[in-house]
């Protein structure tokens, strides 16, 4: 999801972000094209390029109340260089959650494709390692805050490739299979090789 106004050609102006009206009306626009659709992905809870950055998920979910879907918040994880945008991205969230509530939140997944990335830029074990760990603290924090707002029952997910969760030689491995395990846990989506 697009979560800014269309602006111009100019990439030096910050574009404005949309208004809960404005996702209204992106959300109805969804739902007359895909009747079926019944949940949209957000890849961030925020965005570093406005004021009102920290406001993005909460109009979105203020927008998409009357449509009859549910928003799969996104928080950008990174990995260890990136452990401010996280602490940033979790407090988007609890801000949504404090306007909106959880009703509208499908499911909340933390980081995209940080072991493929990973994997692409030829990180050690080690790193791989210590980016699992981050990824598991960060899903456990997230779920933390979910259920100081009464949101027991909304997964938490990791969103990353078939081929990195389930290489049976990636010596992390088995640490993401017992979390994905857990009860009320990990939800993990998949991403096509």
């Amino acid at each position: 999801m697009v979560n800014k106004i269309p602006c111009g050609a100019s990439e030096e102006a910050p574009c404005p972000f949309k208004t809960n009206k404005e996702w209204d009306s992106t959300f109805a626009n969804i739902k007359a094209k895909f009747p079926a659709a019944n949940a949209v992905r957000l890849y961030s809870t925020m965005d570093f390029q406005g004021w009102d950055a920290a406001l993005h998920l909460s109009r979105a979910l203020g927008g998409i109340k009357s449509h009859d879907m549910k928003i799969v918040a996104g928080l950008f994880s990174g990995g260890p260089k990136y452990t401010g945008r996280f602490v940033a991205e979790l407090g988007a969230l609890e801000i949504a959650l404090t306007a909106n509530g959880c009703e509208n939140i499908a499911a909340v997944s933390v980081g995209n494709d940080d072991l493929e990335m990973l994997n692409r830029a030829g990180g050690t074990p080690d790193e791989k390692s210590t980016m699992v760990d981050m990824l598991v603290a960060q899903i456990m924090t997230t779920r933390s805050l979910l259920r100081q707002h009464g949101c027991c029952d909304i997964p938490v997910t990791h969103t990353d490739f078939w081929s990195e969760l389930w290489n049976q030689s990636n010596s992390w491995v088995p640490k993401v299979s017992r979390l994905s395990l857990s009860p009320r846990c990990v939800l993990i989506h998949f991403a096509a090789d």
